[in-house]
């Protein structure tokens, strides 16, 4: 595809695509718009003989009432990574439009499409098992500490546990 997305994308994406192409050193050799209220957009970008699956999360603009900026989340992600919690690898952020290009990663968003309800459990332990995780990481890094572990407790899965 490589320069051909230019002919049946929208102008105004034009540069974040051209950022991507240039951040990452590849093309984009398949690109879909995700079907949300948020612009996103996955990407398959081609690279030293490889596809890399990424994920352009844009930020909603005008929509976004929330408390923190985008910039924030790609800080979370990037901790959480260092921290060696499962999160998508943040390649960097795209000045205009605004948004995190991100590995797009398999699976399913879905719960209940689990293969079996032994699935569905495991799954909800080693959620429980990640939160319990995050929240024994210190978002401060200026003062160098941990917080103490963290005990969550979830009664229909597991008696209570503590982070590691």
């Amino acid at each position: 595809m490589g320069a051909a997305w230019r002919e049946s994308l929208a102008p105004e994406w034009h540069p974040a695509f051209e950022w991507v192409e240039r951040t990452l050193g590849g093309r984009i050799v398949r690109f879909e718009r995700h079907p949300r209220w948020r612009p996103a957009w996955y990407l398959d970008v081609e690279r030293g003989g490889e596809t890399v699956p990424l994920y352009f999360r844009g930020d909603r603009g005008a929509l976004d009432h929330g408390v923190y900026p985008l910039e924030h989340e790609m800080k979370v992600l990037v901790l959480l990574e260092k921290h060696g919690i499962p999160v998508p690898h943040v390649f960097g952020f795209c000045p205009e439009p605004r948004g995190i290009v991100m590995q797009r990663c398999p699976g399913r968003s879905n719960l209940a499409t689990a293969e079996s309800e032994a699935e569905r459990v495991s799954v909800l332990d080693h959620y429980g098992d990640l939160i319990a995780r995050m929240h024994a990481i210190d978002p401060d890094p200026a003062r160098g500490g941990r917080q103490p572990p963290t005990t969550w407790t979830c009664p229909k899965l597991r008696a209570p546990r503590t982070s590691p």
